[in-house]
């Protein structure tokens, strides 16, 4: 799952650094946390994590960012 989200937010920028974020881990819960404007500034990583929330839903994982 981090492997699959790790993927997700550093694909299609290069040598870019990924965004700085914060993450929490439950049992069943994921969450992260990004900079205020990251996510409106990243509209495609937004709808990419979008799918991944449901894609994880469908195994009882909970997926929140914002």
């Amino acid at each position: 799952m981090l492997l699959r989200l790790a993927v997700l937010l550093s694909r299609s920028r290069g040598n870019a650094v990924p965004p700085p974020f914060a993450i929490r881990v439950g049992e069943s819960s994921l969450n992260l946390r990004f900079e205020s404007d990251w996510l409106a500034a990243n509209p495609l990583a937004a709808a990419d994590l979008e799918r991944e929330r449901g894609y994880l839903a469908a195994i009882d994982y909970d997926l929140s960012f914002g």
